[in-house]
């Protein structure tokens, strides 16, 4: 049996990722990239990257092979614009989409309150989510993150405050 050890957690900057990895054998013994041959896959957009690890074929020492996966996590978000109308806040994001993310965590919570209210929405019907039932006079803080496909959160935006909701 193989194992492989990388790391793990690379930020999405639009470039396929690379990242370097040890195989082990069974014995804990590091085996020498001579010994196989590897290759990466869907290394370049948001979601679980893969590394193909083959012995070579008549290898006289190793043999098997191995899949493993590393995560690529989407980018700091960005809030584009934060309107307020009558009971509703509309957040304004900017687009991941192209990074392969899938979709938006919206927190928000009464400017003061120590309690965190979360909303999400899907990367391909848009980029703004309406927040509806808010309460009149208040000021929101609001922050945003984008997610992956295998669900991995990127960092959240810096915490924006809203007008008051009328």
């Amino acid at each position: 049996d193989l194992s492989v050890f990388i790391d793990d957690g690379i930020v999405y900057d639009g470039k396929a990722h690379k990242p370097k990895f040890e195989v082990e054998d069974d014995m804990e013994e590091i085996i020498p990239a001579s010994h196989y041959t590897y290759k990466y896959r869907k290394n370049v957009k948001c979601g679980d990257a893969e590394i193909i690890i083959k012995i070579k074929p008549g290898d006289p020492v190793y043999s098997g092979s191995e899949k493993v996966y590393f995560s690529i996590i989407p980018k700091k978000s960005v809030i584009r614009s934060l309107s307020t109308g009558s009971g509703k806040m509309t957040v304004k994001v900017k687009s991941q989409k192209a990074s392969g993310v899938v979709k938006y965590k919206v927190k928000y919570r009464a400017k003061g309150s120590k309690k965190w209210s979360s909303k999400s929405f899907k990367a391909k019907s848009g980029t703004k989510l309406v927040i509806k039932g808010l309460r009149k006079g208040r000021r929101y803080q609001v922050k945003v993150c984008a997610v992956a496909s295998n669900d991995q959160n990127g960092e959240y935006s810096k915490t924006r405050i809203s007008g008051k909701v009328s």
